[in-house]
């Protein structure tokens, strides 16, 4: 995938980032425990070494976006956008004391439309606990239809968790279809 370009979306800024880009409330939003589940290493706590080789994983993978507060400049959570063909797993962190605001909501439907049309991906992914009722809401306001992992695109596969726990969630380019 090219590296994703800045995109401006209301209040908010869209950029790839690197460590060196984020602050202590990134880190600490990383230690929350309500958090932790978001989070591949499964440690009790992170500390900047286990934090830089999970974001170095993430950037492994695909692209690794900061989401700003233009206003305040200040970073508020983060994107991950795994690529692979013309399918694309999208995951969110939004910091808890920058949740519930509609961050997703307002962002969501803008970044979709541009994955599908500057990137030209097919198909984008989300995947999420299905007790994440706030998530499961902003993806089918945002225009994501719920779908069985049978219906998934082959080259989404190796991102779709079979649990019984997740939910998951499909936009496909308008000239496709389910």
């Amino acid at each position: 995938m090219h590296y994703f370009n800045e995109l401006k979306i209301e209040n908010y800024l869209l950029k790839v980032i690197d460590i060196i880009d984020l602050d202590s409330s990134y880190f600490q939003a990383l230690n929350d425990d309500e958090h932790m589940r978001w989070s591949r290493q499964r440690r009790t706590r992170h500390d900047i070494h286990s934090s830089k080789t999970y974001i170095d994983d993430l950037k492994s993978h695909g692209e690794f976006v900061g989401v700003y507060d233009s206003e305040k400049s200040k970073l508020i959570g983060t994107i991950t956008i795994r690529v692979r063909d013309e399918s694309a797993q999208l995951g969110f962190l939004i910091f808890p004391q920058c949740a519930n605001r509609g961050a997703l909501s307002t962002i969501l439907p803008h970044l979709k439309e541009d994955l599908h049309n500057t990137y030209n991906l097919e198909f984008l992914y989300i995947g999420t606990n299905s007790q994440n009722i706030g998530m499961r809401r902003v993806a089918e306001k945002s225009g994501f239809s719920e779908v069985s992992a049978v219906k998934l695109n082959n080259s989404l596969l190796p991102f779709v968790s079979l649990s019984e726990d997740v939910c998951h969630y499909l936009s496909v380019k308008s000239s496709q279809s389910i």
